[in-house]
């Protein structure tokens, strides 16, 4: 039974004929549904129907090749390992997000939400791999022998993985420290990545400045 497969990439009319590759030119995309004869597949400026091999038995979060030739579109496969700019695993990214520049804040022995240190992110299918990527710009303030630390909070969890700077008693200053976080298995929906900043010593003076603050999130699949 021959496939239809739509797309999410957009609006359609009229630039998208006007913007679409020459023949042959691939486009990669996303199968996000499949119900019965219709294909939907996420692709930015990909085609609104397409055909599909027989060969090749669609299944939601595949990462798939679609190839143009003249007004037809065909829907290739799944791509799997070893093909030029897709993730030797065949994974592709998903959905992206970034914060700079939160707002600067003085730390406290409770890890506290640095405000405007959160980026929301939608994992369009089940079972996402995810990374987080985060810098702290740490300034101590006062002489006192103490340890800032950052932290990562996904979904209302704090990671036990934390970003860490000591200084001893005598010392003050300030140093841009990261940390990388991941893991598998993200349900399909909108995830919370958030930061959170303290401090071991009581009476430490330290606050995370929002110069050289960031946190870039990225979803695979």
């Amino acid at each position: 039974m021959a496939r239809r497969t739509t797309y999410t990439g957009g609006a359609l009319a009229p630039t998208v004929q006007s913007a679409m590759p020459e023949d042959n030119a691939l486009r990669v995309g996303t199968v996000i549904a499949v119900s019965g004869s219709d294909v939907t597949v996420d692709v930015a400026g990909g085609p609104p129907t397409v055909g599909v091999l027989g060969s090749y038995d669609p299944v939601v979060g595949d990462i798939v090749a679609l190839v143009r030739a003249g007004a037809t579109w065909l829907l290739l496969g799944r791509i799997g390992a070893g093909v030029s700019g897709i993730e030797a695993t065949g994974q592709s990214r998903v959905a992206f997000g970034r914060i700079v520049n939160p707002t600067l804040q003085n730390l406290t022995t409770t890890p506290t939400l640095i405000t405007g240190f959160t980026v929301n992110v939608t994992a369009p299918v089940g079972s996402c791999d995810w990374t987080a990527t985060a810098f702290f710009d740490m300034e101590k303030l006062t002489a006192d022998n103490s340890t800032a630390i950052g932290f990562l909070r996904r979904d209302g969890v704090l990671d036990t993985t934390q970003a860490l700077i000591e200084m001893r008693a005598e010392a003050t200053g300030r140093a841009t420290i990261g940390q990388c976080w991941g893991g598998t298995g993200l349900a399909a929906g909108v995830h919370v990545f958030e930061i959170y900043g303290s401090v071991t010593a009581v009476n430490a003076s330290w606050r995370m400045d929002n110069l050289h603050s960031s946190l870039n999130v990225e979803l695979w699949r």
